[in-house]
């Protein structure tokens, strides 16, 4: 194991970022990051057995730039919940802030330690921006108010199946390490872990008052590649582990919420189309199939667009309507 010697010392935020085969992107997340104060961040950058330069273009702009808060660990590739799970172990500071190394931080984050020192809070959701590379389109993506909830709370309002969904995202939370404990990340994931980590998080801070605490201060820039998506990389590990993700989420809104059968349905729903960007057939069997294994009925649907979607799909045309909502800016 090729490893920089790690003199870590305690600080505000830990900033944990995997990295594999990402050559391209991680010179401009590391100068996003050195713009932070360095006396109130540590930023571990997990070299996950790159195969690419990734680690030549780390070490050339550390050894260009005075930046004494930045470490790198390199390990034999283990996949992504691995690199997060050493960077765990590492982290030594108050808060732990998980990020991805094909975004950026924003200069507002500079002002985190500061803002969350005498907030209550076991984790803090901050707003963040989105820029759609293909297009070039940048967009806000704004929590409508600053609010203190319970971990109750923070499930029925921002759950994955509603319309404010924040808990499938990771790089935009700042996480009490206190909190977190021995929790981890599931080792072999690869899709979905965010999720699945978020889900035992909350479980475990559930019933706590003024746990959650939701911002409207953006403090990330999230980069959204057209390349590279669950949909354009399909195999049956990832749909294993999006359907693995799905029921962890319902098995928890299930302890707040009586009927979930919207949300199971929503559910099935998300998973079919994934599928169907790949494989229509194999699509039109798992809707089916989940529904009767989770005694559902077919009808009513969650809305119109799974209406239009069950008759593209029965049609075997679901790649015409993609590409008409692609062409239309839907999607």
């Amino acid at each position: 194991m090729h490893q920089h010697q790690l003199n870590l010392s305690e600080k505000s935020i830990d900033i944990i970022c995997p990295v594999y085969n990402k050559q391209d992107y991680i010179e401009a997340f590391i100068k996003s990051v050195s713009l932070l104060p360095a006396h109130h961040f540590n930023i571990i950058l997990i070299n996950d057995g790159s195969t690419d330069n990734t680690l030549q273009v780390c070490e050339r702009v550390l050894s260009e730039r005075v930046l004494p808060n930045v470490y790198i660990v390199t390990q034999p590739n283990g996949g992504v919940s691995a690199a997060r799970n050493t960077g765990l172990d590492l982290a030594c500071s108050r808060y732990v802030w998980f990020c991805d190394p094909d975004d950026e931080v924003l200069p507002e984050a500079a002002t985190l330690p500061d803002f969350i020192e005498n907030k209550p809070g076991l984790v803090f959701s901050f707003s963040h921006d989105r820029f759609y590379v293909g297009t070039q389109r940048r967009v806000k993506v704004m929590h409508e108010t600053d609010e203190c909830l319970s971990g109750e709370a923070y499930l029925k309002n921002y759950n994955s199946f509603g319309r404010k969904n924040d808990i499938t995202y990771l790089w935009n939370k700042i996480y009490s390490r206190e909190a977190i404990g021995q929790l981890r990340f599931q080792n072999g994931m690869t899709y979905g872990e965010d999720n699945v980590f978020n889900v035992h998080f909350i479980k475990r801070n559930l019933l706590k008052n003024d746990s959650f605490y939701i911002s409207t201060m953006p403090i990330y820039l999230y980069n959204k590649y057209a390349e590279g998506t669950l949909s354009t990389s399909l195999d049956e590990n990832k749909i294993a582990d999006l359907i693995e993700a799905e029921f962890a989420m319902l098995l928890l809104i299930a302890i707040v919420k009586k009927n979930i059968i919207p949300e199971k349905k929503r559910s099935i729903y998300k998973v079919t189309k994934v599928i169907g960007n790949k494989n229509q057939r194999a699509a039109k069997k798992y809707y089916f199939q989940a529904h009767k294994e989770l005694n559902l009925r077919l009808f009513p649907f969650t809305g119109l667009a799974e209406a239009v979607y069950f008759v593209c799909m029965l049609t075997m045309t679901v790649p015409l309507m993609n590409k008409a909502l692609k062409s239309a800016g839907k999607l």
